[in-house]
């Protein structure tokens, strides 16, 4: 989005917990910008982005990420206890179980949930425009 120059800001990311497979997308536009325009633009990229998939590379830097915020977890005493007493949480078993899956989930299987649950259908938008207070 932001090499084609479709948005001024953009940023992604999935939740684990509470809702599973829950993905979110944001973009921001300059203030003359087209809002509609960088809505249909920003779910376009994600739809073409999940039928391409992720490289091999792609997948590892993610795995990699995602393991080091595990282990930052476990060197801190203060976000593991918020992580445990999350009402939330499953405790202790869900968070060594999401480690070790996010170990083992291979480019294929990631590629084939992308292209399963990214998709049109199975999709809710919001679209938030800023506007300035009424004097």
């Amino acid at each position: 989005m932001l090499d084609r120059k479709a948005a001024t800001s953009a940023s992604c990311f999935g939740f684990d917990k509470p809702q599973a497979g829950l993905f979110i997308a944001t973009a921001s536009a300059g203030k003359n910008d087209d809002v509609n325009k960088l809505s249909r633009n920003l779910r376009e990229y994600i739809e073409a982005a999940a039928k391409k998939g992720l490289t091999s590379e792609l997948m590892e830097r993610a795995r990699a990420e995602e393991i080091n915020a595990f282990i930052r977890v476990g060197n801190s005493h203060e976000i593991f206890s918020r992580v445990l007493s999350d009402a939330k949480s499953q405790a202790i078993g869900d968070w060594l179980l999401a480690a070790r899956c996010c170990k083992a989930v291979t480019v294929d299987e990631a590629n084939s949930s992308l292209r399963k649950w990214i998709v049109p259908t199975n999709r809710s938008d919001a679209l938030r425009v800023m506007q300035k207070p009424r004097t």
